[in-house]
């Protein structure tokens, strides 16, 4: 399902199936919902096909919302345009579309928006396909070519309440996402941000292609097993993601922590332990790790056979739990980076850097089935 964006179903397909990769993060289904709504209304919005960019001369604008799950009933879908405005006012080279920077319920529809409201595309190639929650991991090694500007356009929060921030910003890559980050807390929580323009070529080879045709491909799925009921949604889910239902239970415990921009805490699924770091990082069971991230851990309400955030988990919740390899993901450079994961180590408690790379710092691939 590329191509326009035209009606609810297409929304929906997206959404959905973006929300199974956002692996407990990747943004509030209810808002991509929303935001996908808004830009069916305003016009056409589009995902094209990376090889349409081929020979085109410009820039790719990278949309994403940064803050903590728990804070995104405050974003309002419009703060996605007016980031684009302020970043593009400052960008030497043409502007010829979007790519999101992971899939989730909400990232997959961040670019609609933009899309429709400037009549340029969204791309189907994303930093990583799926969600993460530090920003290096998007980087798509940017950080190491010479003379390359990190830029973002921050903007979010509320006049009513005195909190709306607008700002623009050029540095490192950690400064440039510490400010982001804080700017999130100052606008109670979620900030829309445009960042880092690059070629379509550079996205091809440091991002991760075709990442929301499987987000699509993966939604139909659902949409087609809706009618049977949701055990045939979640079922579908894991068949077009190639994945296993590994866990299945009720929601015993919940310890959340919100804080400097970031959800992080842990849940327990009957006799099963999750930790989380706004998305799902471990699922262990008697001792023994089952998934580790970037192996996509996804939670299904049982009930209703969606996929559940980690913002949105309730004690007493029956849930299924996926695990999808990563080799079976489409992942960018940014994700092969050792140092990438130590923020979230300190945030879990856990050790997942010796689950993802060798002792020399080299990525394990890993399996392709659980």
């Amino acid at each position: 399902m590329l191509g326009s964006i035209v009606n609810e179903n297409d929304v929906r397909a997206l959404v959905w199936g973006g929300a199974v990769l956002g692996g407990g993060g990747g943004g509030s289904p209810q808002l991509g919902l929303d935001t996908g709504r808004a830009a069916v209304r305003l016009g056409e919005p589009r995902i094209a096909q990376l090889e349409e960019m081929k020979g085109m001369q410009g820039q790719l604008v990278m949309l994403s919302a940064v803050g903590a799950p728990a804070a995104e009933g405050r974003l309002r879908p419009l703060a996605f345009v007016r980031a684009v405005q302020v970043l593009r006012e400052r960008m030497d080279r043409p502007l010829i579309g979007f790519m999101a920077n992971e899939c989730g319920g909400l990232a997959v529809t961040s670019a609609l928006l933009p899309s429709a409201h400037f009549g340029l595309p969204l791309v189907d190639v994303a930093a990583n396909g799926r969600a993460y929650p530090v920003s290096a991991m998007a980087h798509m090694d940017l950080d190491r070519e010479p003379g390359y500007c990190f830029r973002a356009a921050v903007c979010g929060g509320s006049s009513a309440d005195d909190s709306w921030v607008e700002l623009y910003v050029e540095g490192t890559p950690h400064s440039t996402a510490q400010i982001t980050r804080s700017a999130s807390v100052v606008a109670g929580g979620l900030v829309a941000v445009a960042r880092n323009p690059v070629s379509p070529e550079y996205a091809r080879t440091g991002g991760a292609p075709g990442s929301l045709g499987l987000a699509a491909r993966i939604g139909r799925r659902m949409l087609g097993a809706e009618p049977e009921g949701p055990e045939a949604m979640i079922q579908s889910a894991a068949r077009a993601a190639v994945g296993t239902i590994a866990l299945r239970g009720r929601v015993r415990e919940i310890e959340l922590d919100t804080s400097g921009g970031f959800d992080a805490g842990r849940a327990r699924v009957d006799d099963a332990e999750i930790t989380f770091f706004n998305e799902w990082m471990t699922l262990e069971r008697d001792g023994h790790r089952l998934a580790t991230f970037p192996d996509l851990i996804t939670s299904f309400n049982s009930r209703e056979g969606l996929p559940v955030s980690t913002a949105e988990l309730r004690e007493d919740m029956e849930v299924a739990m996926l695990v999808v390899p990563r080799a079976q993901l489409p992942l960018g450079v940014g994700m092969r980076r050792p140092e990438a994961y130590r923020e979230l180590e300190r945030a879990t408690g856990r050790d997942i850097r010796s689950h993802v790379f060798d002792p020399d710092g080299r990525w394990i691939e890993g399996p392709r089935h659980v």
